[in-house]
């Protein structure tokens, strides 16, 4: 069971939604409102010509999770259940308690996050979630755009991916809808 909304910490924002849902965007705009996402942050790339707003190490840590569930590191999964090597939970909780020290605001953005948002709700009580959705026909279009391999070789995944992560993120909102915010991308933008 997870503790209560932990007040007495700095307030931690966990953004999270399916790849090429927008959470760049959200990212940047909550760093923007003085959310410390991080120090170190994944680059630009020709999909994210302003970069990604992921912090480095909570990126490269959920790699390691899937990879030692026998996943690609991408996080371009349709079904299963993730488990966390006791090992990557220790690292996970040393991330967090290096942030919790900051003082202040701390988040990060990751899609890959929302594979493991029961995971991250039991660690980080003090968090609350926002979940970024955008509709499948546009993630669709902008994965089959960016050109990753495991699309072109398999285009019905990339909507079975869609499905399961928007279907994990609206079973965690069931459970956790008192911390969980989720909106589309069409209405951040407006």
């Amino acid at each position: 069971m997870a503790e209560p909304l932990n007040r007495d910490r700095s307030p931690a924002v966990v953004i999270a939604g399916m790849h090429r849902s927008g959470t760049s965007l959200v990212a940047s705009l909550c760093q923007g409102a003085g959310v410390d996402i991080g120090e170190q942050l994944l680059g630009a790339r020709p999909g994210n010509p302003m970069g990604h707003f992921e912090d480095l190490d909570f990126h490269h840590w959920h790699e390691r999770v899937l990879k030692a569930n026998g996943l690609g590191p991408e996080g371009f999964v349709a079904g299963g259940r993730i488990v966390v090597p006791a090992t990557l939970r220790r690292e996970a909780e040393e991330l967090v308690e290096a942030r919790r020290r900051l003082g202040r605001p701390w988040g990060w953005k990751n899609p890959r996050t929302t594979l493991l948002l029961d995971f991250w709700s039991d660690l980080v009580p003090e968090a609350v979630f926002l979940g970024v959705v955008r509709p499948p026909w546009e993630v669709v279009d902008s994965l089959f755009r960016r050109g990753d391999e495991a699309f072109r070789t398999n285009p019905p995944l990339a909507l079975d991916v869609w499905r399961h992560y928007n279907e994990a993120l609206l079973a965690f909102v069931g459970r956790h809808g008192d911390r969980t915010l989720v909106c589309g991308l069409p209405r951040l933008v407006a």
